[in-house]
This record gives C-alpha cells, structure tokens and sequence, in this order.
C-alpha cells in the first residue's frame, strides 16, 4: 500500500492477509476478503397484500401484510430492508433517518414480506427501502396505499314515497326526544320532564335516527312538555303505504368511509336484517335510491324493508324500518251521517266507528270535508 491508503475499483474483490507477531515470536495469521461495491441497490416495487396475492386497497383489519419485489444488488447483494406505514411516502432522509412518531411506524427485515399493524385508522402508504452489504440505500419506493376504516356508511335524510304513519314520540341513542310526523320526517324536542321519561323507559328502532329534521320553533320547554303529554312513544306504529310501489331515497354520510354498494330487502321482521325471508338484498349499483314497481309483497300484511350500506373495507350496516304495511282500500262508511238544518246552518255528525279502515289497526286520525253545489 501506498501510505497506508489505496483506492479499489468498483466490483472487484481484493484478498488481504494479515500477520502479527508478538515479541515472543508467535505469529497469528488471517485472512480478509473486501468486495467494492460502489453502486446503490435497484429500486423495486411494494404493495400491500401477501406475496403472491392481490394488491389490497381496502381493508378493516388493524394489520396488513407487506410485500415487495424488484430489489437488486448484483455486487454486494441485499442485506436488510426497511420498511414503514404512513400517511404519506416517505422521503429519503426520512427513511434513511427511520423517522418515526404516532402517524409512522417502522421496522428492518431480510424477507421479502412482514406484517404490520396500523397506528390508527385512515389512509397510509407503505415505504420500503434496501441496504446492501455495503451499508448503502437504494431510493425510497411507495405503494399505491391502503386504507384502515372500521367505520360503517351512515345513512341520513331516509324519505319514503307515500310513507305515511300515526305521530309520535321517539328519542335517538342521546336521549334527544323528537316529534315524528305523519310523513315519518321528525323535529326536535325540550328535553322537559315527560320527554325525559319517554326516553329513558321506552326503546327505538334505529331507523329513527336516519329520518329527515325539520326545523321548528319548539325551544320552549312547555310545548315540549305538552306534546310528550299528548302523544303517545313511536314504538310499534305502522308505517303505511297505498300500493306494492316502494320508493325510497336517502343521502349517505360525510366521513371518510368509501361506498361500495347499498342493497335494499325485505323481511317479516326486524330480527331478519341478516338474511331477508320476502326479498332478498338487491343491489342499488350505488345509487341512494331504490325502486320497485310491483314489489309483489301482498296489501294488509305488515312486513320490514332493511337498507345495507356496505364501505370498500367491508364493514356493513343494516337499518330495519317498519313495519310496514300496504293499504290499499280507501277508508268505508258503516254508518249513516247526522244531517241537521237549523238556522241557516247546517250540522253534519256522525257516530264512533262510522268511518273504518280495515287494513289499518290505528283508528281514522283525520277527516277532511268541503260544501259544493
């Protein structure tokens, strides 16, 4: 060697002896083999799935398997790989650095698969990069990502064509109370003294929740106080339609979840959201709406329609509404009207149970009359 020093040619293997004698004269002798590898590994190619699978885009797992291919160091060879899940791709300084914090979390391998638990849920990218024998990096390469969700769809503003039912009471998963209307759209409510008692001794079918609001003026605890008096807990009443044609629509919620479809079927009861006995789920091709003409399910037999969303990570959610029933057949007059004329007036009464409605079990709520010629 040249003062001690000497520069070697990329890619060539220099054998070096060393011997080493004490002043007893004892020698001890060895041997090292030096490769120059000037050269950085060749980037590869990273995906979120096992080896040998598909690429996962979606998932509700909190742990993925990470997989990569592509890496290559012809000289030296490849002697470790890092590996990190992030919101974003990671830079090199940050990877060579192995930056880490509670959004990033990282570790080192020699496979060419590890599995990995998400710090949270939302979306990452995976970011692998490889040493080679000789300590240098290749650059940084980055997944298409995965997204972590364990949150369903939630669906709001459910509005049914021709819906009607008897008003109510009901109280969402708060405690709120609210006024459901004939058209099952609902307004809120004072939490007074008799609203409270609703709410805490009655349970509420879920679909109360995803009802349309309107906005009224019932800030003043009396009125509130008033209606809870009156009227009786949403709980049983029966939803009412004129015809086998169901028509409904609804919005789906804000958050960061993915659709992937929503199914709509039909059932005898709430407990059957699993698995329909009327109508199995079908598909709405990701529409907010369903429609069926001729639904063929029969008039004066209640029944339960179930809304499904189901997200890209396969969380499901399943709203059962009802129950439900057709009333076809306009209301009967089993009994003659009182007519009275008397001082330019005319009186019109009648007797309890004149007007009946066969189909439905509520008595006639409303009558509505008018004076033509």
């Amino acid at each position: 060697m040249n003062s001690n020093t000497s520069k070697g040619l990329h890619n060539r293997e220099y054998f070096f002896t060393f011997v080493v004698t004490n002043n007893a004269f004892l020698r001890t002798v060895d041997h090292v083999d030096i490769l120059v590898d000037e050269s950085v590994p060749v980037k590869g190619i990273v995906r979120e799935g096992a080896s040998g699978e598909n690429d996962i885009d979606f998932t509700q797992d909190n742990k993925t398997f990470i997989s990569w291919n592509g890496f290559i160091d012809h000289e030296s060879g490849i002697n470790l790989y890092r590996i990190a899940l992030s919101p974003w791709c990671l830079g090199y300084e940050e990877m060579v650095n192995s930056l880490e914090n509670d959004s990033i979390v990282s570790v080192n391998t020699s496979e060419n698969s590890v599995l990995m638990y998400f710090p949270r849920e939302g979306m990452f990218i995976t970011s692998v990069i490889a040493f080679n024998n000789a300590g240098e990096p290749s650059d940084v390469a980055c997944s298409d990502g995965i997204m972590y969700d364990t949150s369903p769809i939630e669906i709001f503003n459910l509005t049914g064509s021709m819906f009607r039912t008897e008003e109510g009471i009901a109280c969402d998963g708060n405690q709120t109370p609210f006024l459901i209307m004939n058209n099952l759209s609902r307004v809120r409510l004072v939490k007074s003294s008799k609203c409270a008692e609703i709410c805490r001794n009655f349970t509420f079918e879920t679909f109360i929740n995803t009802l349309p609001e309107i906005s009224r003026n019932h800030s003043d605890s009396s009125i509130s106080e008033g209606i809870c008096g009156k009227l009786s807990p949403f709980v049983g009443h029966e939803i009412y339609i004129p015809s086998d044609k169901i028509q409904v629509s609804w919005e789906r919620g804000s958050g960061h979840s993915q659709i992937d479809d929503f199914y709509v079927g039909f059932g005898q009861s709430s407990s059957e959201y699993l698995s329909p006995s009327l109508i199995s789920f079908q598909r709405t091709s990701g529409h907010s709406r369903y429609l069926n003409h001729h639904s063929g399910l029969r008039s004066a037999k209640s029944f339960w329609m179930y809304i499904k969303s189901l997200s890209k990570t396969g969380v499901e959610k399943t709203i059962p509404i009802g129950p439900i029933i057709i009333d076809s057949t306009p209301v009967k007059i089993v009994k003659d009207l009182l007519v009275e004329s008397k001082d330019n007036s005319i009186y019109i009464g009648w007797e309890n149970e004149t007007f009946i409605d066969e189909e439905e079990i509520e008595p006639v709520s409303s009558i509505y009359f008018r004076f033509g010629k």
